[in-house]
């Protein structure tokens, strides 16, 4: 569960699916995932909050 209450049932309409291999992969969306990273307010997290915006701009690009 995360920071805001929201657990897998409330997050699973927010990700895609990716394939590694053999592996299904079920990822959290982009801008779904810099949201959470935006306000939990972990160190880690708002060090990588720049990272995925730029990351988000270049596939807006696309």
């Amino acid at each position: 569960m995360l920071h805001d209450g929201r657990g897998y049932d409330e997050l699973l309409c927010h990700t895609v699916v990716m394939h590694n291999g053999d592996r299904r992969l079920v990822i959290l969306d982009l801008k779904t995932l810099i949201e959470i990273k935006s306000t939990v307010g972990r160190p880690k997290d708002q060090i990588v909050v720049p990272v995925l915006m730029a990351i988000q701009d270049e596939l807006a690009k696309k």
